[in-house]
């Protein structure tokens, strides 16, 4: 679904870890000095000093020929929202000695399921697998390797199932629709009690051709034209809820013309875990209904976020701006699948995910990072948005924040894993993630 951005793949460190310490469970530990572990504390070697166990070393032996024959195991979120899952990607930048990729991905978790492949030039950093996710934001390498990684050209596919969607409404006389109202309540999760709640799951199948040019370091434009074909089912209980049927694209299937532009101005000193530079993202979209006359549209998106940091970054300001405005050609509707969202992991983090839907959108989020240990960030943060268009009562209903605190396990690039409380007007939330919110 073009509103779900697919997330981060590259995470081999963290799975050569996973491995080491399942090896390490059965097997205890062999304490004995380490070679080079530092100076003498003055107590025995093996107070402190602990030397893998050759099963240990084994299972590392296991995971390079593993990568070396083209196969990474991850653990990241699939889309956005959805939480963590583990995956399988195949990469083979040049298979054979040909000039072009070839990009393989599985992913599981209980609300979704992937299949993505990708052939052509495909853009990377050695030494590193391709980002699996749908934006330019992803396929932006930092900096260019030289001349010849500049352009970037390749085929993709992909099979993308969520499962267990929510609109959130309250039935009105006569079949209308009313806003959902919430208890004020602790929520764990995604779990929504006090409103009327109903569940839907939704597939993708997408074909595109996607071209791009980096022009230099963090500056480039990409196009993206393909076929998408995506429906929506319903429980045959929930399908009879007063009125379901007046939101456009319910327990049905469609199939859409696509093209996309994208330009990115990306000066960021990392990609993912940024402490200092700026962001401009913009995007123009055009979905066209084949064989249809109900849905068409144009999307117009500005993504900018800006970074500041001590000298030390271990304290960081992140501010993040995102306004989106879809425009129906005239006598046309935008899917409620393919409206933009409010709540979740990423934007209003006190509300459950997909808790608002419109066609115009107004996003702001500010946080306060710490780096308390190497491993170890804490941070504070606020949300806050509109968002309003299409069926009226899907809206937010005016501006809403967030405010709340995250702790995460980090690396020197990315987030392995955060979770974070965040109180709303709805009450508390309180949720985990595998990756960074912006």
């Amino acid at each position: 679904m073009l509103a779900l951005r697919l997330g981060r793949s590259q995470l081999t460190g963290p799975c050569r870890a996973a491995l080491v310490l399942l090896a390490l469970a059965p097997g205890g530990l062999a304490q004995a000095q380490e070679s080079g572990s530092g100076p003498s504390t003055g107590l025995a070697p093996s107070a402190f000093a602990f030397k893998k166990p050759e099963i240990a070393k084994k299972a590392e032996r296991i995971y390079r020929k593993i990568t070396a024959a083209g196969f990474y195991p991850t653990i990241r979120d699939l889309a956005a929202g959805t939480g963590i899952g583990p995956g399988l990607t195949f990469w083979k930048p040049h298979p054979f000695g040909a000039p072009v990729g070839i990009l393989g991905t599985v992913g599981w978790n209980p609300r979704v399921l992937l299949f993505e492949a990708r052939l052509g030039r495909v853009p990377s950093r050695p030494g590193k697998i391709p980002d699996r996710r749908f934006t330019l934001e992803a396929l932006t390498t930092d900096p260019p390797e030289g001349p010849n990684h500049r352009w970037f050209v390749f085929l993709e596919a992909r099979r993308l199932d969520i499962l267990d969607n929510r609109l959130y409404f309250t039935p009105g006389p006569g079949g209308t629709i009313g806003a959902a109202g919430f208890d004020k309540s602790t929520r764990f999760l995604e779990d929504s009690p006090g409103a009327l709640t109903v569940h839907f799951d939704v597939g993708d199948d997408d074909t595109d051709l996607v071209a791009g040019y980096h022009f230099r370091r963090g500056l480039a434009v990409s196009a993206r034209a393909g076929y998408v074909t995506a429906e929506t089912a319903f429980d045959p209980k929930e399908a009879a809820t007063p009125g379901l049927p007046l939101i456009p694209g319910v327990d049905d299937t469609n199939d859409f013309a696509r093209l996309r532009l994208d330009f990115i101005f990306d000066r960021r000193d990392v990609r993912n875990r940024a402490h200092r530079g700026v962001l401009l993202h913009g995007t123009w979209q055009r979905m066209d209904e084949r064989g249809g006359t109900l849905f068409g549209f144009d999307r117009f998106e500005l993504d900018a976020r800006a970074f500041l940091s001590s000298r030390s970054r271990r304290h960081t300001v992140a501010l993040r701006f995102v306004g989106t405005h879809d425009q129906p050609e005239k006598g046309r509707v935008v899917p409620f699948y393919y409206q933009q969202t409010l709540g979740g992991n990423h934007t209003l983090r006190s509300y459950p995910i997909f808790r608002f839907r419109g066609t115009r959108r107004l996003a702001v989020s500010a946080e306060y990072r710490f780096g308390l240990l190497r491993f170890l960030e804490l941070a504070a943060f606020y949300d806050g948005g509109d968002i309003s268009g299409g069926i009226e009562a899907l809206g937010s209903q005016g501006y809403r924040d967030s405010v709340g605190a995250s702790v995460r396990w980090v690396s020197k690039e990315d987030v392995i894993l955060r979770v974070f409380g965040a109180y709303g007007s709805e009450g508390w939330r309180f949720s985990g993630a595998g990756a960074f919110p912006f």
